[in-house]
Parts: C-alpha cells; sequence; structure tokens
C-alpha cells in the first residue's frame, strides 16, 4: 500500500518543498494550507501530488454527473491523482 498525499497549488504542505511554489490562493476546500498543522504526520506519507482547480473542479463535476456522487472539490483533486498514478 502506498500513502499519497494530493496538496493543491499554493500549499505548502507537500514534501519535498520545491514541490511547492509561491503561496497562492486556491478555490478547493478541505485541502492545503498556508501553515503545517501540528496533528499532520507526513512521514507517513510516501509520495505527494500537487492538484491545480481546474482538473479538481472538472473531475468533481464528472463524478457528480456520471456516477450520482455528492462531492466536493477536494475528491475531484485525489480522483484525478488516483487517475494519473494509475497511468
Amino acid at each position: 500500500m502506498q500513502i499519497v498525499g494530493v496538496d493543491p497549488d499554493g500549499s505548502i504542505l507537500a514534501q519535498p518543498p520545491t514541490l511547492n511554489g509561491p503561496m497562492k490562493s486556491y478555490l478547493v476546500e478541505g485541502v492545503g494550507y498556508d501553515f503545517i498543522p501540528r496533528v499532520l504526520d507526513r512521514t507517513v506519507v510516501d509520495s505527494w501530488v500537487k492538484s491545480n482547480d481546474v482538473d479538481s473542479f472538472y473531475w468533481t463535476r464528472r463524478l457528480i454527473k456520471e456516477e450520482g456522487l455528492l462531492c466536493g472539490g477536494s475528491c475531484g483533486s485525489v480522483f484525478k491523482a488516483g487517475l494519473d498514478l494509475a497511468r
């Protein structure tokens, strides 16, 4: 099993820090921060994938329309990352 963290562009959670660009705002809610939460143990994450709002909301809309799943932008982020990793 692999633990993959999905972090939006503009957030600083991904490791190594070189994955993180400049801090900026993003629309996806529930993921990413501009600080490292004390409860986050990044040592358990095997790899990180950065996401963006356009892809996140595109896949969110498809999941809602085609699969009938009531989900938000963070689900779209994770789904897109899963697709990319599966390829």
